[in-house]
C-alpha cells in the first residue's frame, strides 16, 4: 500500500495570481490612486472640479502606465503586518 505525500511549496512551484478583473483591471494599486489625487489636490491648492478631474485622470494613468514596474499590489493580512511595515517607513523617513 503506497502513501501519498503532500507535495512542498517549493515543488509545486509559485503562485500564480489570477489575470485582473474588474476594478482591478482599471485600477491596479487602488492605495497608489487615492495617494496621488491626494498630492495632487494638495500641490494645487484647490478642490475645483477641473481640478478633481485631472487628479481622477492621472490616478487612473499613471498606475496603468507603471504597472508592468510595480507588479501585484501588496495585501497585508493583519494589522500586526501593517503596523511592522508602518514602522519600518517611519524609521526610514
Amino acid at each position: 500500500m503506497s502513501t501519498r505525500r503532500t507535495p512542498t511549496s517549493a515543488e509545486r512551484g509559485p503562485k500564480i495570481s489570477p489575470a485582473p478583473t474588474g476594478w482591478h483591471r482599471l485600477l491596479p494599486h487602488p492605495v497608489l490612486s487615492a495617494a496621488l489625487v491626494a498630492v495632487w489636490l494638495l500641490l494645487q491648492q484647490s478642490v475645483a472640479p477641473a481640478h478633481l478631474l485631472s487628479g481622477a485622470v492621472l490616478a487612473v494613468v499613471a498606475p496603468l502606465l507603471v504597472r508592468g514596474f510595480l507588479g501585484p499590489a501588496a495585501r497585508p493580512h493583519t494589522w500586526v503586518e501593517v503596523v511592522r511595515l508602518s514602522g519600518v517607513v517611519l524609521w526610514d523617513i
